[in-house]
């Protein structure tokens, strides 16, 4: 995959990884490029069946490239065992950073309106916190650590405190109140306002939105190839196995009842074929899942209410 000075190259052995690396090298130089070897790391993704592999031994120039458990690509923590553990743990570490950063800039400050600092919530920490998040195959403990930060960036935005004992619903109707911006009256219905959300309401969202671009691509293109591909070869252990992005992309459709029509059809493709008629549908149905997800929240919420009191 390459993308401006960046390359990240895939082999099934260590000869073959060793073969590209070197001709990589050769063709840069001579174009007059220089490979930057101190940045150039080498990841083994090693198999089930044998998970005691030796590190591979990769050499250019007589110099041996570092063997890591994970490396960052285009601002992403990539890891060997194909989890989102440190790439998450990543993302909230950077949005607290930025967060703290304007702590006495903005939101300290009283004269400032909590609209204008939901405005920059929305468009500073929130797309830190959830960059990439249309790729990540996150767990519930992992969501429960995002939303967590989410609640105790808005609890200082509207300047209260754990002492107040406001809950996360009541904080987002408190941030979004009186948010709507008619400057964008000209746009789409779904563009409109700002809207603060759920962290799982917009990540399951923008991997709908995501994997119907991918699926709208060429047969050839290669995001595409490795949606729809499978493994030939190989056998996992006995027990559940590890869950899939297709398989979070199936809860995603059940989360905003979207899987009945989506049975409906022939393929995937052909589901989201129409670009605005797909965008239309599950933003839609986002609104539907965080007005659900607040409800329970409150039921939940409610009933360790009443549990308390017996």
């Amino acid at each position: 995959m390459l993308f401006a000075d960046d390359a990240a190259v895939c082999a099934t052995s260590e000869e073959d990884l060793n073969i590209i690396i070197q001709t990589f090298y050769e063709v840069f130089a001579d174009f007059g490029l220089e490979m930057a070897l101190k940045k150039t790391v080498i990841m083994l993704q090693r198999p089930t069946s044998n998970p005691n592999i030796t590190d591979p031994v990769i050499n250019i120039n007589n110099k041996t490239l570092q063997v890591v458990d994970k490396f960052k690509y285009l601002g992403s923590v990539l890891q060997n065992n194909a989890t989102a553990d440190k790439e998450i743990a990543s993302r909230i570490q950077k949005a607290v950073s930025n967060f703290h950063k304007l702590y006495q800039r903005v939101w300290k400050k009283k004269h400032l309106k909590l609209k204008l600092k939901s405005q920059v919530y929305r468009t500073i920490i929130f797309p830190t916190l959830t960059y990439g998040c249309e790729t990540w195959n996150w767990s519930s403990k992992q969501m429960k650590k995002l939303e967590g930060t989410q609640y105790r960036f808005l609890r200082s935005i509207a300047g209260k405190t754990w002492r107040d004992k406001i809950s996360y619903v009541d904080l987002l109707h408190l941030i979004t109140k009186d948010a709507y911006n008619t400057n964008f009256d000209w746009a789409n219905e779904s563009n409109k306002g700002v809207s603060i959300t759920a962290v799982e309401t917009y990540c399951r969202l923008s991997r709908l939105r995501y994997t119907g671009h991918v699926a709208r691509m060429g047969e050839n293109r290669i995001p595409n190839l490795i949606l729809h591909g499978e493994i030939l070869q190989g056998q996992r252990k006995q027990g559940r196995p590890k869950k899939s992005f297709r398989e979070g992309l199936k809860n995603d459709l059940h989360k905003f009842d979207l899987f009945g029509k989506y049975s409906e059809q022939n393929t995937f493709q052909e589901f989201v074929a129409d670009r605005d008629k797909w965008r239309k549908m599950i933003n839609k149905q986002a609104q539907n899942f965080q007005k659900n997800w607040e409800n329970n929240k409150v039921k939940k919420s409610n009933a360790r209410k009443e549990k308390r009191k017996h």
